[in-house]
């Protein structure tokens, strides 16, 4: 994929690019299902987990902990069955996530593992006069960068399926406790939607822009190894210096533009999550509240 390929794809229309992003996924699911089927059971145990927790608490709250604080007094059978429940969810927990991060990274390194060896088996293949028409640098950003970057979706994907699988039993505990509420709940899902649409159209040109740099960095570190006898000898030194310092420059400066689209937008993409808990805690706080006051 050559650098001006990735900047087109980066400005196809929305609909294009999630096409592409799905079929990119499900390629790579196909290419490493074993990886990736550890990874998503691991984390089906996570996000269970993590809900069991969150019951395990609240029942703590409600049969020893109010109960000790009323009475003054408290058993020490409900203490250790309290503690056993709590590390025992706790476990299955941490050994859910640890077990996803090993299958995910596994999946992310198999996965450019083969895509180098194909990548570079079919330049092999190609004839010399392709390899004329193709800058080394830019080869070489195909079966670096290009490869890491179609390799990483294995990293987060395990843990997006456990979000989906976490907010969908939520959901349905939520409608199950109180409509109300549930519906308080999901006035976040838009907004944690939009923020994400709005900063994966910013991210798209700005880390297509940043790999395109990145080719031409490439491509005139390795042209400057080559003809470094020639450069001596013609007297091009602060030549060649000034060009690759504009590049790596303008990589730097596309780079920061990178980090600070995330600056801006991951803060409010973890943000939102809380602020719907507490939403969703204050309006229930609120509703006992009235409840407690027309009894």
């Amino acid at each position: 994929m050559t650098a001006k390929t990735v900047i087109d794809e980066a400005r196809q229309p929305e609909h294009k690019v999630l096409g592409h992003g799905f079929s990119l996924m499900a390629e790579q699911i196909r290419r490493a299902p074993k990886e990736f089927a550890l990874g998503f059971a691991f984390t089906t145990v996570h996000s269970l987990a993590t809900i069991a927790f969150s019951y395990g608490v609240g029942w703590t709250t409600d049969r020893v902990l109010i109960p000790a604080a009323r009475s003054g007094n408290v058993t020490r059978t409900s203490i250790v069955t309290t503690i056993l429940i709590l590390l025992m969810i706790g476990g299955f927990k941490a050994m859910g996530l640890s077990l996803r991060r090993y299958a995910a990274y596994h999946a992310q390194y198999r996965l450019e593992k083969r895509d180098r060896v194909d990548v570079t088996n079919r330049y092999l293949e190609l004839p010399i006069e392709w390899h004329r028409r193709h800058p080394t640098g830019q080869l070489l950003s195909n079966v670096g960068s290009d490869i890491e970057s179609s390799a990483q979706i294995a990293a987060p994907l395990p843990m997006a399926f456990g979000v989906v699988i976490m907010l969908g039993v939520t959901a349905i505990l939520l409608l199950f406790t109180d409509p109300f509420l549930a519906l308080v709940g999901f006035l976040m899902v838009p907004a944690i939607m939009g923020n994400n649409i709005f900063y994966q159209r910013k991210m798209r040109v700005a880390a297509a822009a940043a790999q395109r740099t990145r080719a031409e960095v490439a491509e005139a570190a390795h042209e400057s190894f080559d003809a470094a006898l020639v450069v001596k000898t013609l007297g091009r030194e602060e030549m060649e210096t000034s060009r690759f310092g504009s590049l790596s420059n303008r990589l730097r400066y596309d780079m920061v533009e990178v980090g600070r689209i995330r600056a801006v937008f991951d803060p409010i993409l973890e943000a939102l999550p809380t602020l719907g808990v507490l939403a969703v805690a204050g309006v229930g706080v609120l509703a006992g509240v009235c409840h407690h006051l027309a009894m």
